[in-house]
């Protein structure tokens, strides 16, 4: 059967009823937060279960280095890797090949770099498309085997792990559903779904799902029963790598650690909660610039008219010259003196960050940690 109309891959198995399970998705190319929410979680090996949905790859900037801690924590009892849609690279560039972008994404993706340099390579823009990857099978073809070999979902008694979604809504015969459309499966929690069992997902970060504040902290609809825990890592300006925890294999009593890649501040002024539910999605982020003064600019968005504050670093632009920002808000938390503000932006008399994973503006004197 082609690569493009795999059917689900479904394994079965059981959470440990006396200890904790980890989940963890959308490490995309980050090792360094991956170790460092291992080591926040105190993750036992082979004591823990540990569950990773995929998307270990892409995005970020250390594709082989995650690729093979993954690969190294496969092999320890109790761990289970599901894939993503960005992880299997041979999917990939053969769904990218009618359009052409097999030959953007062999010479320009940094995965592909990053396994061309390991092949002493220097160049490799004179190579043909078919000589590139035959290069791939050559330098890493125990690591495109093990990619290849992931199932895409795990059922147990009181959870479904995918990453993307059960698409169709289906509660049992996985086995019939397409491989690539369960690990992306866009906007998976409004797709109107009900399900008996919890299922937990990556994929879609939660801060694109319509909620009045920016969390990017693993969302839990409990009347739906889908619990999305994609923090947006190594793609959004406020990015952070979730670990869902789920004690004694029972959905009550759910918890998580996260971590983040951001600089700290600590504010040195106490700052009452002005709550606003206006925001801005990641993929209706196109704004037109007002007014800029500094660092600090206001901005109306494309569609809405809504006026924003936004921090002058965030603005980037596409090809083709439209104007972008990212998430923001206007959310104003409340703040206590001395305590930490992860840092987005930073200006004279603001910060726009994060508290505990919540994004908003901080309006006061901060130290620098």
């Amino acid at each position: 059967m082609s690569i493009l109309q795999d059917p689900a891959r479904v394994i079965r198995g059981s959470l440990p009823k006396d200890g904790r399970t980890l989940v963890i998705s959308d490490i995309h190319a980050n090792k360094t937060l991956l170790d460092r929410l291992l080591r926040q979680a105190e993750y036992r090996p082979g004591e823990d279960r540990l569950i990773l949905l995929g998307d270990f790859l892409l995005k970020g900037k250390e594709n082989l280095a995650t690729l093979r801690r993954v690969m190294e924590l496969a092999s320890i009892p109790g761990v289970t890797v599901l894939r993503g849609n960005c992880d299997d690279i041979l999917e990939i560039i053969a769904r990218n090949y009618p359009s052409g972008g097999m030959e953007n994404f062999l010479r320009r993706s940094g995965f592909c770099r990053e396994v061309w340099q390991e092949a002493g390579m220097d160049t490799w823009d004179h190579l043909s498309a078919e000589e590139l990857l035959a290069r791939l099978d050559e330098t890493i073809p125990e690591e495109l085997a093990f990619i290849h070999s992931l199932p895409d979902i795990l059922e147990t008694e009181h959870f479904i792990f995918v990453h993307g979604g059960i698409y169709d809504g289906r509660q049992q015969a996985f086995e019939q559903l397409d491989s690539f459309d369960c690990r992306k499966c866009d906007r998976f929690l409004q797709q109107g779904y009900t399900f008996e069992k919890y299922v937990v997902t990556g994929h879609w970060p939660v801060t694109s799902y319509p909620r009045a504040l920016a969390d990017h902290c693993p969302l839990v609809d409990e009347a739906q029963k889908i619990i999305s825990i994609d923090g947006g890592c190594s793609v959004q300006w406020g990015a952070q790598l979730n670990a869902l925890v789920i004690e004694n294999g029972r959905p009550e009593g759910m918890h998580w650690f996260f971590v983040d890649a951001l600089p700290r501040v600590r504010a040195l002024a106490a700052q009452a909660e002005r709550f606003s539910a206006k925001r801005m999605y990641w993929e209706c982020d196109t704004v037109e610039v007002l007014t800029q003064q500094g660092d600090l600019c206001r901005v109306r968005q494309q569609g809405t008219e809504e006026i924003f504050n936004c921090p002058t670093a965030l603005l980037w632009q596409d090809g083709a010259g439209n104007t972008h920002t990212g998430d923001l808000s206007e959310y104003v938390p409340a703040v206590e003196a001395g305590q930490e503000i992860a840092v987005i932006a930073q200006g004279e008399t603001w910060v726009y960050g994060k508290v505990n994973g919540i994004e908003g503006w901080y309006y006061g004197p901060v130290a620098e940690i």
